[in-house]
């Protein structure tokens, strides 16, 4: 959205839209802090924590529920850095939090011997240090008002009057129902992609559950494996949902733009493959010392290779649908992926097909 808003150089409704975005991050965060604070220890219990972790477990999931509005402003001051394409300050501004984070570890935990409450509080700090942060240098950028600011964000009186937007001074924080329903639209279709590729997940560990101890532990190598190296396609999206939030008012380059990212996809894919391969095979015995385990692996190295490049492109078509605004199409891809999966899963277990079809 923020980057649909530069393109058409609006730079009060790049402005109007962090506001928004800042709000429901703040009232989400909130919330869901509450309820995990409110509740902490029969949620705990329902997750099998037991009486002589309970004490632990719950000073740590208070303090971390403290940090929840600083981690979702986190990802809104992100958004808006990488929609006006800028991947370089979330970079540094992450290094500097985990900086922060690492050094109140070892101040809090082996100084003030706090333990895992000690471990929480670090976590927080750093990450309203972060959010602090990315709000210091848009205010910054702001106030230089050069070309290439990212948005206005002195105060909200210094806003410029628009036709567009018709927002100024302290109007800007006023609710926008066609802002707000963007982003329901946009954080519904992305909570729905989510949710199908966790349950497809959760559904290949049962059925591989069921095949007994090596299938699955060769699934849990393989899994292992195949989330560290999705990854490096993750970047691919990311471009396409922010370059192509700019180009679509220009259907010659935003078609040039995504037949590119493409084929960077495909690449990525093919050397994510090719590092499954060597993992697999020669490199197996890094992962396991079992020989059954190790030839599972081999046996498995097609499928997870196919997976690998399979998952590369379909990660750049979800940032190409993105930027491109076809919420329609990714909600009804992630659905129907999950039917596959389920479908594939139950002709497996009825065939006895193994691991293969699992995958």
């Amino acid at each position: 959205m923020a980057g649909e808003a530069s393109e058409i150089e609006n730079r009060a409704r790049v402005t109007v839209v962090l506001w928004h975005g800042l709000a429901i991050a703040l009232v989400l965060g909130s919330g869901m802090g509450w309820i995990l604070m409110r509740y902490a220890t029969p949620i705990l219990a329902a997750a099998g924590v037991t009486t002589n972790m309970m004490r632990y477990s719950r000073a740590y999931m208070i303090v971390r529920a403290i940090g929840i509005p600083g981690t979702m402003l986190l990802s809104v001051a992100q958004g808006v850095c990488v929609g006006l394409q800028d991947a370089l300050s979330p970079l540094i501004i992450f290094v500097l939090a985990g900086l922060v984070n690492l050094l109140g570890d070892l101040i809090l935990i082996f100084r003030f011997d706090m333990g895992v409450t000690g471990a929480a509080l670090a976590t927080t700090v750093s990450t309203y240090v972060g959010a602090f942060l990315f709000l210091w240098l848009l205010w910054i950028r702001s106030r230089e008002r050069r070309k290439d600011q990212l948005l206005q964000l002195t105060t909200p009186t210094s806003i410029p009057i628009t036709n567009d937007t018709k927002t100024h001074g302290w109007r800007s924080l006023k609710p926008d129902s066609s802002i707000l329903t963007k982003f329901f639209v946009v954080g519904n279709t992305l909570l729905i992609r989510s949710l199908a590729t966790m349950t497809s997940y959760v559904l290949m560990t049962l059925a591989a559950t069921g095949l007994g101890t090596v299938p699955l532990a060769t699934h849990q190598i393989a899994l292992q494996l195949f989330w560290f190296l999705s990854f490096f396609a993750e970047p691919l999206s990311v471009c396409g949902q922010s370059f192509l939030a700019r180009l679509q008012f220009q259907p010659s380059r935003s078609s040039a733009f995504s037949l590119k990212v493409m084929e960077l996809a495909a690449i990525v894919g093919f050397c994510a493959a090719i590092a499954i391969l060597v993992c697999h095979g020669p490199l197996a015995f890094l992962f396991s010392s079992d020989p059954e385990i190790v030839r599972s692996m081999r046996d498995l190295t097609p499928w997870s290779m196919v997976s690998e490049v399979v998952q590369a492109i379909v990660c750049a078509l979800d940032g190409i649908a993105i930027g491109s605004g076809n919420f329609d199409i990714l909600t009804l891809s992630a659905l129907t992926g999950l039917a596959v999966v389920g479908a594939s899963l139950a002709l497996g277990q009825a065939f006895n097909l193994g691991l293969a079809l699992v995958w």
